[in-house]
């Protein structure tokens, strides 16, 4: 009871202090230091602005020069505050006026405080019914003084005390200065003070709060040691850190913890064998409820003792095949050993165990318990993934290269086998056959070089492409320019079948950076498959269109098409269509040439088919950047018609 009221009497002071400070301190600095010295502030400096208009219009006034008084009221204009300025005759006549009219008549010129000869300015605050607006008003004389000395060369530089002088009153200098900026100060001072107050409130509560835990330590401290007593640590000792009643129980609650853990020596060693294991080990009962659980399950399944010990087994276990793990199931199949299970984290994350378990005899008073040890076999997991790919790939490597040597062995073959029989014929009919048989053999040898040829090159340019060693020459680029020197290379062959080749010009020039051979190249490609493939009399369209950071072209024809599993494959090295094996198919290099090209371009090319029949062909370089190169990378840009290396 000492010590609650204690702790009630020390928080209850805490917080008078603060209340009783806070209060004082608004109460001093607001209303003693910022309201009344922001007003006089004010007001001193409109009594000497007003001084100061005053004492200049005295010339202007004298001479009726209102050119003056109108240049002077308005450099008063400019001062911070000033929102008008007034100059009246002595008979309070208005004679210059600068400022919003909405002031203008609620202005008073007829001040009874200046009547007479009183020099002070004057400060009256008017308020605007209109708007609200409130206004302090600054009036004061303006004098003519006449010198009646008959020493003028003492008029300008004696005492004017000395000199004799006559102070006439010829009219009235008045000002409006405007108390917002003021105002904003004040409500900016109020702001600081509930900061202030704030501050001081918020400390007060931090400072209460520590205080009252510096004093509910000690207990606090007696009860996390109790809680780990019941949780078995028997190793867990209090500090004594005084010599009152608190400090006291400490001691006897170490004493206790000694004795007990000395009548546990077993346990204790047990405990620390289970803390030292890697292994995650859970002991369940035949309930299915956790028990107990070593450090490494909590590690690995995410969760605190606490909240791992009660909870159900097969709420975070389960088998591979994704179904749940009955208790049943656990006790029916003990002993396991080595069995691979699923173990689920708090996270949701899935953990694969080697899982092994062992049914514990039951002592007296005690259900039955089931122990059981799991393995973390993510890594190895991982491993034998990694293995698994990396086999699959060389399977694939190894199968691609044997596909990639049969078909280079049989696209060799078929033109070596034509010169050879065609030489060998020749030479057996040299001297039988006529001429002109005679050039038949030698023009078949001829043409079969020519396949031969051309499948080299293909192979050799495919290599240098992939090798990134095939060099690239990149220039501003229309790419309707190389369409049209494309369609008149093939324009004879077209001829001869009837073949239309559409190429209508695009809306706009079509600009990009590229390479115009290897363009070319990819055009004269799909071009040539689209011939290849078309019917006698059938149309072939070339368009070239801007789509915004890209240029696109599309080769669409009305042949056979591609069936639609294939459209990726034909791009593949020695690849052809299921529908154009019959021969007239090239060497299934050109497609996979063309991709390589594109690629350097930072482009892609790909296959659709059009309905009813027919395929098209897209690709897309890029209009404005292009980076190539795998040794250097370079950046090009096309800049009001010239090409500008960025990198």
């Amino acid at each position: 009871m000492h010590v609650k009221n204690s702790l009630s009497i020390k928080y209850a002071l805490s917080v008078s202090l603060i209340i009783i400070a806070t209060a004082v301190t608004l109460s001093i600095t607001f209303n003693a230091r910022y309201v009344a010295l922001f007003e006089q502030d004010l007001v001193d400096k409109g009594q000497l602005l007003v001084k100061t208009f005053s004492d200049h219009s005295e010339f202007g006034m004298v001479f009726h020069n209102s050119q003056q008084l109108n240049a002077i009221a308005a450099s008063l204009l400019t001062q911070p505050d000033v929102v008008y300025a007034l100059i009246t005759d002595k008979n309070h006549r208005v004679l210059i006026y600068q400022g919003p009219e909405r002031w203008r008549d609620l202005i008073p010129l007829n001040t009874t405080a200046l009547d007479g000869n009183n020099s002070e300015p004057v400060a009256l605050p008017i308020t605007n019914p209109t708007t609200g607006e409130r206004m302090y008003h600054f009036s004061s004389h303006i004098y003519s003084e006449t010198f009646t000395t008959d020493k003028p060369e003492l008029t300008l530089l004696s005492d004017p005390a000395t000199r004799g002088t006559i102070r006439t009153v010829i009219g009235q200098a008045h000002l409006g200065v405007s108390p917002k900026s003021k105002q904003a100060e004040v409500r900016q001072a109020r702001r600081n003070v509930v900061r202030t107050t704030l501050v001081i409130v918020m400390v007060g509560v931090v400072t209460a709060v520590f205080l009252s835990m510096y004093v509910t330590r000690p207990i606090k401290n007696l009860v996390t040691a109790t809680c780990e007593i019941a949780g078995g640590n028997l190793g867990f000792s209090l500090r004594a850190r005084s010599s009152d009643e608190i400090g006291e129980l400490a001691k006897s609650f170490n004493t206790m913890t000694q004795a007990l853990q000395r009548t546990t020596v077993s346990r204790d060693y047990v405990d620390n064998v289970l803390k030292a294991m890697n292994d995650v080990l859970i002991v369940v009962n035949a309930d299915g409820v956790v028990e107990r659980a070593n450090i490494a399950a909590c590690k690995c399944l995410g969760l605190k003792n606490s909240d791992l010990v009660g909870r159900e087994f097969h709420s975070f276990v389960r088998l591979v095949n994704d179904e749940p793990y009955e208790i049943r199931q656990l006790i029916e199949e003990s002993p396991l050993v080595n069995v691979e299970r699923i173990y689920k984290t708090a996270g949701g994350r899935e953990v694969p165990v080697l899982f092994s378990s062992s049914m514990m005899a039951a002592s007296e008073g005690h259900t039955r318990q089931i122990v059981t040890v799991a393995q973390d076999i993510t890594k190895l997991k991982l491993i034998e993934s990694d293995l698994r790919r990396a086999k699959n790939s060389a399977e694939k490597a190894n199968a691609e290269k044997s596909e990639f040597l049969a078909n280079m062995s049989h696209e060799l073959r078929t033109p070596l086998h034509s010169v050879l029989s065609f030489a060998e014929l020749g030479m057996e009919k040299l001297t039988t056959a006529a001429q002109e048989k005679i050039y038949d053999y030698f023009s078949e040898i001829e043409h079969s070089g020519r396949i031969l040829l051309e499948l080299l090159n293909s192979l050799l340019d495919l290599a240098k492409l992939e090798s990134g060693k095939m060099p690239f020459e990149f220039v501003e680029t229309d790419v309707y320019d190389l369409i049209s020197a494309v369609r008149g290379e093939f324009s004879l062959l077209c001829a001869e079948r009837g073949i239309v080749v559409e190429a209508p010009a695009a809306a706009q020039a079509c600009l990009c950076v590229a390479d115009r051979d290897k363009i070319k190249q990819v055009l004269r490609n799909v071009l040539a498959n689209a011939i290849r493939f078309s019917p006698d009399q059938g149309t072939i369209r070339i368009e070239s269109t801007d789509i915004g950071g890209s240029v696109r072209v599309s080769v669409s024809d009305d042949g056979v098409g591609v069936p639609s599993a294939e459209l990726d494959d034909i791009f593949h090295k020695f690849a052809q269509s299921s529908k154009t094996k019959t021969g007239a198919g090239g060497t299934g290099l050109g497609l996979a040439i063309c991709r390589e090209i594109i690629a350097k371009h930072n482009g892609r090319i790909w296959a659709e088919n059009r309905d009813p029949c027919g395929a098209v062909f897209h690709f897309e370089i890029p209009t404005a950047i292009v980076m190539f190169s795998d040794s250097e990378t370079q950046i090009l840009r096309i800049d009001k018609g010239s090409v500008t290396k960025l990198m």
